[in-house]
């Protein structure tokens, strides 16, 4: 349906994938069915056709979404489009360092006000400003690194907003660098979302290795990932994922045996039982480095295939 629209109203017609910043020269549409969103310019449809596109789509009320304050609009410019004005100029003497999270929703969020209730009740007064870049995507501004409850905050909006949300948080940065900094930051976040969809909260650092494996194209690279990971394919799924959790749980075989539901002389035994096919000991620091670039390798293969 929405090819049709696109071939009658042509460049007029615009979907919520971005931040309108002029809601108001638009009549809003949502499909019924999909619930997707969008707006054709008012001065092409004539009261005939706003009836007719009523039949198919539900009228939508844009403006209360996409407006921002004075602040949200000058650190969008700031961050997004490298413009600053005199508040930003302000500002930067008051923050020279900050630290953000990157936060995607799954879909588009209905209750915007209540996802800053959510937010300002975890991070108060940390908090310099929450702006959306579109209408799954934005940051939030911090004027420290302490977040010592980002799983929280993935749950809270999980079970109040009925929202799934996926959160990096960064080090603190300075502010003048921020458009820059910004940028490369969001790239890994999409890289760290696609290599690993199951996975709800990212730190910035925790990054590197996937950026590491995916932006490296020397063929010996791959060639010696490719050896060592043909052996760990060859062990049985409950292994290596044993494995994950023993790395996540930072070595620790009591937690790690107990997220795994199994005793701990079973865990051992899955390490071993590693150890003899890889030569590749979990259990020791260097070891775990590279097993941990190798199931982040095999991880990033196989979301290639899937894309193909």
């Amino acid at each position: 349906m929405m090819e049709i629209i696109k071939k009658l109203y042509g460049q007029d017609v615009i979907k919520i994938d971005h931040l309108v910043h002029n809601p108001e020269d638009y009549i809003w549409f949502q499909d019924k069915k999909n619930h997707e969103r969008f707006g054709i310019k008012k001065e092409r449809v004539s009261e005939s056709e706003y009836q007719l596109l009523l039949l198919s789509f539900s009228p939508y009320n844009m403006a209360s979404s996409t407006q921002m304050t004075f602040e949200q609009q000058s650190w969008s410019n700031y961050i997004f489009h490298n413009k600053k004005n005199t508040y930003i100029a302000k500002n930067l003497s008051r923050y020279p360092s900050v630290s953000l999270i990157h936060y995607h929703f799954d879909h588009l969020l209905e209750g915007k006000d209540d996802f800053k209730e959510a937010i300002e009740a975890f991070l108060g007064h940390q908090i310099v400003s929450i702006v959306w870049k579109t209408e799954t995507d934005g940051i939030i501004l911090l004027n420290s690194q302490e977040l010592e409850t980002p799983r929280e905050i993935v749950d809270t909006i999980a079970s109040d907003l009925f929202a799934d949300i996926k959160i990096m948080a960064t080090p603190l940065i300075k502010t003048d660098l921020l458009y820059e900094k910004y940028a490369q930051q969001s790239q890994l976040f999409k890289l760290a979302m696609s290599q690993k969809p199951e996975q709800k909260y990212f730190h910035f650092y925790h990054t590197f290795s996937l950026a590491l494996l995916h932006f490296c194209e020397s063929t010996i690279v791959k060639t010696l990932f490719d050896d060592l990971c043909l052996a760990i394919s060859t062990l049985d799924q409950e292994v290596i994922h044993s494995v994950k959790v023993f790395l996540h749980h930072g070595f620790n075989m009591t937690t790690a045996s107990k997220t795994l539901f199994i005793h701990r002389n079973s865990l051992s035994y899955r390490l071993q039982r590693f150890f003899d096919v890889t030569q590749l000991d979990p259990r020791n620091f260097q070891d775990a480095v590279t097993i941990s670039l190798c199931l982040d390798y095999l991880t990033g293969a196989k979301v290639k295939i899937e894309q193909k």
